[in-house]
C-alpha cells in the first residue's frame, strides 16, 4: 500500500513539473484569444490581458506580435518574454465567437483587407469616364447651343468669268487661221450672317436638351449597375473569408461569382478594376 501510494506521489509531482512546459509550448493566438487565455502568458496578469482585449476590438486585428506594442501597459521586457509563444493567426483573419456581440471596430476590421482596392468612387468615375457619359459634357452642349445665335454662318463664293477674243492673224503662204485667246477671272466672295432671331429661341436648344435627359438617364443606368455589381462582389468577398463553404461545389460556384461580377466591372469600366487589382498584386481572375 505504500509503495502505491509513493508511486501516486511521484506521478503527481511529475505532472505538476511537466505543466508548466505543456504550458509554455502552447501557442496563444493573440487575435482570438480570451482574457483568460492571455493572463497563461508569463507577465500577462488580468489588467494587460484586459488591455490587449480592449485595444484589439476597438482598432481591429494585430497585423504582427510587434503590434502589442500599442496596448497600454505593454512594455518591452514582457514582449520579449512572451514573443516566442505569440502568433497574429492566418492572414490575422478576424474571428468572432458564437454569441458574442460584434462591434463596430470588428466591421471595419473585417473590411481592412480591401481597402487597397479601388474605391467605389473611383470604379464610378472610371465607368462614367469610359462610357463617355460626364455632367461636363451636357453642359458643354448647352453652351455651344445657347451661344450659337451669336457665331455667323459664313457664306462662299467662288466664279470665274471667260473673256474669249477671236483674232484674225495673216501669215504668208498659209491660209488664214483663226487664233483664240481665253483670259480667266476667279473671284471668291465671303459672307457672315448672324441669325439673331436665335439669341430669342434656338430650336437647337430643344434638340440639346432631349439628348441631354437621354445622355443623365444612360449615366444613371450606368452608376446603377457598377455600383450593384461592387458590392455584391464584396459581399461575396466577405462571405467567402468569414464563414468559407465546406463543400465544393458551393466554393466553385461562389468563386466563378466572383470572376463574374469582377469581368462585369471590367466591361463598364474599360478593364479599368483588373488593372488596379494587378497594382496592388492581386489577380482578379
Amino acid at each position: 500500500m505504500r509503495a502505491f501510494q509513493s508511486i501516486c506521489a511521484m506521478a503527481c509531482g511529475l505532472a505538476l513539473c511537466l505543466l508548466p512546459i505543456a504550458a509554455a509550448a502552447q501557442t496563444v493566438n493573440i487575435n482570438t484569444a480570451t482574457e483568460d487565455e492571455l493572463q497563461t502568458l508569463p507577465g500577462v496578469g488580468a489588467k494587460l490581458a484586459s488591455e490587449i482585449v480592449r485595444d484589439r476590438n476597438e482598432k481591429g486585428a494585430f497585423q504582427s506580435v510587434d503590434e502589442l506594442e500599442r496596448v497600454s501597459g505593454m512594455n518591452a521586457s514582457v514582449l520579449a518574454k512572451i514573443r516566442s509563444r505569440l502568433t497574429v493567426g492566418s492572414d490575422s483573419a478576424l474571428v468572432v465567437r458564437p454569441g458574442a456581440t460584434v462591434t463596430s471596430s470588428q466591421v471595419r476590421a473585417a473590411l481592412k483587407p480591401y481597402a487597397a482596392e479601388p474605391t467605389i468612387r473611383e470604379i464610378q468615375q472610371a465607368a462614367i469616364d469610359y462610357a463617355r457619359a460626364h455632367p461636363d459634357r451636357i453642359d458643354s452642349w448647352r453652351a455651344r447651343a445657347a451661344n450659337r445665335a451669336f457665331a455667323p454662318q459664313f457664306e462662299t463664293r467662288v466664279t470665274k468669268d471667260w473673256d474669249k477674243t477671236n483674232r484674225k492673224l495673216s501669215v504668208p503662204g498659209d491660209p488664214v487661221q483663226n487664233a483664240d485667246y481665253n483670259y480667266d477671272n476667279w473671284q471668291l466672295m465671303v459672307r457672315g450672317v448672324w441669325d439673331l432671331d436665335r439669341a430669342i429661341f434656338d430650336p437647337e436648344e430643344t434638340a440639346v436638351a432631349r439628348e441631354g435627359i437621354r445622355l443623365q438617364r444612360y449615366r444613371d443606368d450606368v452608376l446603377n449597375e457598377v455600383t450593384r455589381r461592387y458590392f455584391e462582389r464584396r459581399r461575396l468577398q466577405l462571405e467567402l473569408d468569414l464563414s468559407q463553404p465546406t463543400e465544393m461545389a458551393d466554393r466553385v460556384r461562389k468563386e466563378l461569382r466572383m470572376q463574374e461580377l469582377t469581368a462585369d466591372i471590367d466591361a463598364l469600366t474599360g478593364g479599368y478594376f483588373s488593372q488596379k487589382l494587378k497594382e496592388i498584386g492581386r489577380d482578379p481572375y
